[in-house]
């Protein structure tokens, strides 16, 4: 009788076990997944190659947001680091400078943070060896910036 409410009990105890750890992992996919967070800089972003490394160290006052196989985000960073940052990053980039906004977007926005495209706005569109791509949407008289990353 003893083994029996012995193996009842561990039964148990391994299934609670199991019911938090689910718990504690949908608890931080959601963290990460479902929320907008915010960074004084990239160093506080906690994973380099998808975070750090594709938004220039320089920028400041993140605001991101992920999904599994992208990012969102808008940053204050001056032009010549941006430029500087995506030649580093995307050295085969086809305008390095950028390219002004077409007349027919400009007033419409873009992403998740109703990103405004003004006449002053220079996009620019790096794609890395695996064939992730990032496009970035920069004003060069605030410095602010917004990124849509895709990448596997």
């Amino acid at each position: 009788m003893s083994h029996e409410i012995s193996a009842k009990s561990f039964a148990m105890t391994f299934l609670s076990v199991l019911a938090l750890l689910v718990v504690a992992v949908a608890l931080v996919l959601f963290w990460i997944f479902g929320t907008t967070t915010h960074h004084a800089s990239p160093k506080s972003i906690w994973w380099s190659e998808r975070g750090q490394g594709l938004i220039p160290s320089t920028a400041r006052d993140i605001t991101l947001k992920q999904a599994p196989l992208d990012h969102y985000c808008t940053y204050t960073v001056a032009q010549q680091d941006l430029e500087l940052f995506l030649a580093r990053r995307f050295p085969d980039m086809m305008h390095p400078q950028g390219t002004p906004i077409s007349e027919a977007k400009i007033g419409t926005t873009v992403g998740p943070f109703g990103f405004r495209l003004t006449n002053e706005t220079v996009e620019y569109a790096g794609c890395a060896t695996n064939g992730s791509m990032s496009l970035y949407f920069h004003d060069p008289a605030t410095g602010f910036t917004y990124q849509d990353s895709a990448y596997w």
